[in-house]
């Protein structure tokens, strides 16, 4: 039986963010907030607020899935056949998250329009200099 590769993710903002991203960049479907797997290619999700659990089966060659991790039991400390690798860093990609505003205004970006008119002409006024203010 070969296992298909995955990506994998904690089912946190972070990881709901960004998974189905690298789905989309993988023309793969995603699968989010698993509970359980019952196979290589099939997982238990809650569907429903909740209130129900649905079995979801994926075809897709890679695997994409957010994870609930307080479903899993914790792994145990010691044994185990994975292997660690360290990867080095490749630095500086050239991108910076830059901070965003948070206030929201009622205000428009317009500016406010002044009582004068735009052209310095006397005789070209729109606005009866009766009424217009001293």
């Amino acid at each position: 039986m070969s296992v298909p590769m995955a990506k994998l993710a904690a089912a946190s903002s972070e990881g709901k963010n960004l998974l189905p991203r690298v789905a989309a960049l993988l023309d793969v479907a995603a699968i989010s907030d698993i509970t359980g797997v019952v196979s290589a290619d099939t997982f238990e999700r809650p569907i429903y607020a909740g209130n129900a659990i649905a079995t979801v089966k994926s075809a897709d060659p890679i695997k994409v899935v957010t994870v609930r991790t307080t479903a899993f039991e914790a792994a145990a400390a010691t044994g185990g056949s994975a292997t660690v690798e360290s990867i080095a860093g490749t630095g500086d990609a050239g991108s910076r998250w830059t901070p965003a505003s948070c206030r929201t205004t009622t205000r428009s970006a317009r500016p406010a329009r002044s009582w004068r008119p735009s052209c310095t002409s006397p005789s070209a006024s729109p606005v009866p200099s009766s009424t217009s203010p001293a």
